[in-house]
């Protein structure tokens, strides 16, 4: 999930979701200089190509999963713990295909929760989209809303993801820097709790053994629960933690020879 983030709050003590952040990078093309809409062109069409111009970033709040019907209403998988606010409630929103690709401007008609097969579900409407055939092109697309637009947040120890990636992490103990946060996940199941991912940017001393590329592609997950980050500073975007014994070491040791490293399952 690379340069996503997704609208899901964070609960330091609790298990939370979260809206993600986005950062689209500048756009090359603008408004103004491509095709934009031809008279004879579909709805979904023009919906396609009329990107709007480059946001410092946005909020991931869903993707979409299929088509619903064929009035081209779309099945949605939330990304926020604002499903009511961010999917059913009308106003402007943003398409993007992939983690990298133009953002486009769309409008939001309406929405409504639907349960299928034990999972909820979210029933969109897009403005200009109204038929099998268009709904069909934008399956897979991810849904955004503005970063500016935020949600109130209840209490001290709520945080929104987009202002926990990039800020830097200490030691508690030491004040040494350690690494930066790059990603969150939200925790599943029963009792699980979200979980920090930091890029490392430290080595044990007198470990000659790691190059510099090694280095940087070495992360560490942290649950996100008091015992493990007492102290984050929104302001100065930096996060204090006291990591469990044997975590970071673990984290910033390299890999046995002849195995693979063991990867972390996170369902989205």
């Amino acid at each position: 999930m690379a340069g996503h983030a997704k609208s899901l709050i964070l609960h330091v003590t609790t298990r939370g979701v979260i809206d993600k952040s986005v950062n689209t990078g500048s756009l090359q093309d603008s408004l103004d200089d491509r095709s934009v809409a031809r008279a004879s062109a579909s709805p979904a069409q023009q919906l396609s190509e009329q990107l709007v111009s480059a946001q410092p970033e946005h909020l991931e709040v869903g993707v979409i999963l299929t088509t619903h019907g064929v009035k081209g209403e779309l099945k949605v998988q939330a990304l926020t713990d604002f499903p009511e606010e961010r999917l059913l409630t009308p106003g402007r929103r943003w398409l993007q295909t992939g983690n990298a690709g133009p953002v486009k401007e769309c409008y939001l008609e309406g929405g409504r929760r639907m349960v299928s097969k034990g999972r909820e579900i979210w029933i969109v409407k897009l403005r200009g989209v109204d038929s099998l055939t268009e709904s069909e092109t934008l399956r897979g697309q991810t849904l955004l809303v503005s970063s500016t637009d935020r949600p109130e947040l209840e209490d001290e120890d709520e945080f929104l993801v987009q202002d926990l990636i990039d800020s830097a992490v200490f030691l508690d103990e030491k004040e040494t820097r350690i690494g930066t946060v790059i990603d969150v996940f939200d925790g599943t199941g029963p009792g699980a709790h979200d979980l920090l991912k930091i890029l490392l940017s430290s080595v044990k001393a007198g470990d000659q053994r790691q190059n510099q590329q090694q280095q940087q592609q070495q992360t560490m997950l942290l649950p996100f629960v008091k015992e493990f980050v007492p102290s984050i500073d929104e302001d100065n975007r930096t996060i204090h933690i006291c990591p469990p014994p044997g975590l970071l070491e673990l984290a910033l040791a390299p890999p046995s020879k002849g195995k693979k490293g063991a990867r972390h399952k996170v369902q989205k």
